[in-house]
C-alpha cells in the first residue's frame, strides 16, 4: 500500500479548529487520516527563525484523497 501526502490550505485549518486552536486542527487530520484505516501517520513541524512553527505537515498512507 502506498502512501499519500495531502497539503491542506490555512483557511482549511483555521475552518477545522476551534476557537483558532492549531493543535485542535492537526488532532483533527490525524483523527480523519485513522478514519481512513491508516496504519502510519507522519507529523513534520518546522519552525521559522524565531523558533515559531511555521509548517505542520500531515502524511498518512490511509485511503481517502489521492495526491
Amino acid at each position: 500500500m502506498g502512501s499519500i501526502t495531502l497539503t491542506v490550505e490555512q483557511d482549511h485549518v483555521e475552518g477545522v479548529a476551534k476557537l483558532n486552536d492549531p493543535v485542535g486542527a492537526v488532532v483533527e487530520l490525524i483523527w480523519n487520516a485513522l478514519d481512513a484505516d491508516a496504519t502510519n501517520v507522519d507529523v513534520a513541524i518546522e519552525r521559522d527563525e524565531m523558533g515559531g512553527v511555521s509548517k505542520v505537515t500531515v502524511t498518512d498512507d490511509g485511503h481517502g484523497m489521492p495526491s
